[in-house]
């Protein structure tokens, strides 16, 4: 990828983190589109990482939050996993 390929594709998944509301299936499926490209695929975990702690800030922990967090801490991007860690973050709010 050459580097304004890689800049560009920076700015898009800032900007579809920043203004789309991430879920836990977006988030499986972002994954799955970046797991090719390491070095975005890390990126994207970061601006996660980062969406994450600013909504943390704007209100309370909700599930949906958890779900994403524990969407992008999985090593696979194997969708059973994601539904497992729905199941599992659920139950860790319990």
């Amino acid at each position: 990828m050459t580097p304004a390929g890689f800049i560009t594709a920076q700015y898009i998944i800032t900007r579809t983190v920043s203004r789309c509301s991430l879920s836990m299936r977006s988030s499986c499926c972002m994954r799955d589109l970046l797991k090719k490209e390491e070095s975005l695929f890390v990126y994207y975990t970061a601006i996660t990482f980062l969406h994450v702690a600013y909504k943390t800030t704007k209100g309370s922990l909700k599930d949906e939050i958890v779900d994403v967090l524990m969407t992008a801490c999985l090593q696979s991007n194997d969708v059973r996993r994601c539904v497992n860690a729905r199941h599992s973050s659920v139950l860790s709010l319990s």
